[in-house]
């Protein structure tokens, strides 16, 4: 049922979840998008691409915009999709009904109900907002949504940090300097690969997911005294959009007069897992090899980030074990 006052629309309909009648503003054309609700499909990515051809967009054009997000989000975003159309079809609402006020009330909904947490929140919302405006003409950056916001964070405000990580970054590197890593030439192929890993991690910051994707190239720099780390050609950095594109991970040489601390260098460590490398390769046809700096002991195909990740990990609880400390440490994402 339309009832009309004023200047705006009120769009009343049955709703199983909740009584409230949604306001919906008067349109207001955006250039390229369309005018007339779309219909929604299944895939976020489809509805919008239905909706971009109706405005106008050749397959071309559309081809290209798609790509603005990459794989891991679209799979993301697609999730919150499916909870969103899930959601109107509880209310017995369709892509007509759509406004501002229905995307606060899912966003409500999913904060009351599933006890979401505003970051949640604040993906969700990012991923409705292009196929909500391309289908719908509702644009969802808007002064009032910002305001609702703001209140879904003062309702519940996230924690200031995640929990720091309780593990001793002193004993770990203690522990890199027993007779189990030294001399690294000798070293089991584990205990090497865990030794560079970590001091590759320590000394470049970069993201485990940037370091597995290394390869065995480098180059040589002068000054600082360093190496620069290449990454496999089709390799994208999680942070690469337009205006920043990230250099490749660097480790420094580590310089000085106590022997001990040279065996913590990580330049050393990297160039002792290339020269070790052809060894475990033998056996491997050359057909089969990559070019990525992390491998499995005699094993072709490259190694993945969880891989990596369980490899740090164990190398975490076997240093405590060896300082005789409790080895139930929490060990999460960023903590690494």
């Amino acid at each position: 049922m339309l009832n009309q006052v004023g200047s705006l629309h009120y769009f009343s309909k049955p709703n199983i979840f909740s009584p409230r009648t949604f306001v919906v503003a008067d349109e207001q054309q955006r250039p390229g998008v369309s005018s007339q609700p779309i219909h929604f499909h299944s895939s976020r990515m489809e509805t919008m691409r239905l909706a971009l051809r109706v405005s106008g967009y050749s397959d071309a054009a559309i081809n290209i915009l798609l790509l603005a997000h990459k794989p891991g989000t679209t799979k993301q975003y697609q999730a919150v999709w499916t909870k969103f159309c899930a959601f109107l079809s509880m209310s017995r609402l369709t892509s007509k009904d759509v406004s501002l006020g229905v995307v606060c009330e899912f966003l409500a909904y999913h904060s009351r109900v599933y006890k979401r947490k505003y970051r949640t929140l604040a993906t969700y919302k990012s991923a409705l907002r292009h196929p909500v405006l391309f289908s719908c003409n509702v644009e969802i950056n808007c002064i009032s949504f910002e305001l609702f916001m703001r209140g879904l964070f003062n309702l519940a405000p996230p924690s200031r940090a995640k929990e720091t990580a309780s593990w001793s970054l002193n004993d770990l590197l203690l522990f890199l300097l027993t007779s189990q890593f030294e001399p690294l030439e000798s070293a089991t192929f584990i205990r090497l690969t865990q030794k560079a890993l970590c001091l590759i991690l320590l000394a470049s910051g970069r993201r485990i997911g940037e370091i597995a994707n290394l390869t065995r190239n480098y180059e040589e720099i002068v000054s600082p005294p360093s190496i620069s780390l290449i990454w496999a050609p089709e390799f994208v950095p999680k942070h690469h959009t337009p205006t920043f594109q990230s250099c490749y991970p660097s480790i420094d040489y580590l310089n000085s007069k106590v022997a001990s601390d040279r065996l913590l260098c990580p330049v050393r460590a990297y160039k002792v897992l290339l020269d070790r490398c052809p060894v475990w390769w033998r056996d491997v046809p050359p057909l089969d090899r990559h070019t990525f700096l992390w491998s499995h002991n005699r094993l072709s195909g490259p190694v993945k980030i969880s891989n990596l990740t369980s490899w740090f990990k164990s190398l975490v609880v076997d240093s405590r074990k060896h300082a005789k400390f409790s080895v139930d440490v929490p060990m999460g994402p960023h903590q690494m």
